[in-house]
């Protein structure tokens, strides 16, 4: 016998919809899904992402971020890790094709230009290999300390806003962050601060 687990959870799964529209008109928005563990928060929101994947008119860019203990640990994990994959930041080292290769100049440069702060950000922690690899590929980059990047909070924030304006030019784009219990505080910063000075722009 076939069960479907979305009986009775269509009014949320209409929600969720309703809200991405909303945010297809360039008014950013933020949903959060709320319920004990176990009744199926994730698996909505799967749901709906696979649902908007197949929009006829246009699939928008999803990044989906699973917040862990690492990320209570580590400030701006979880934006990191959306940033990484939103440019598709290539961290194979091994065979990589020249398109890959242009594809991830382009990237960087982007992101050095837009956002300094959060190319530190990005490589701060990264394999040595990796960091080389980069660097071959884009040799302004240099990593410069070992240790963890010193800046300011508006720089970082304000960064962040310039690489999201610049994703949403050409498509919408959903970011899923899921487990928010173990985000780290900088992350809710920045999540409060975009919930404040909501950027006009293709963003849920």
């Amino acid at each position: 016998m076939e069960h479907n687990f979305f009986v009775g959870r269509e009014a949320e799964l209409a929600a969720l919809h309703q809200a991405y529209r909303k945010a297809q008109t360039g008014v950013m928005q933020i949903a959060f899904v709320n319920g004990e563990a176990g009744t199926g928060k994730t698996a909505l929101v799967n749901q709906f992402l696979s649902q908007v994947s197949a929009d006829p008119a246009g699939a928008p860019a999803i990044v989906t971020v699973r917040c862990t203990l690492e990320s209570e640990n580590r400030g701006y994990l979880p934006f990191i890790s959306a940033i990484r994959d939103l440019y598709d930041l290539e961290i194979q080292t091994e065979n990589m094709k020249r398109s890959r290769q242009e594809s991830l100049q382009r990237s960087l440069k982007i992101i050095k230009e837009l956002a300094p702060v959060w190319l530190d950000l990005l490589l701060f922690d990264l394999p040595t290999k990796v960091v080389k690899t980069w660097e071959v590929l884009s040799p302004y980059l240099k990593k410069k300390t070992l240790d963890a990047p010193v800046f300011s909070q508006k720089s970082v924030f304000d960064q962040f806003y310039q690489l999201i304006l610049a994703k949403t030019q050409s498509l919408p784009v959903i970011i899923f962050l899921d487990d928010l219990q173990w985000m780290d505080r900088s992350s809710l910063g920045l999540l409060l601060y975009f919930s404040q000075n909501p950027p006009s722009c293709p963003l849920y």
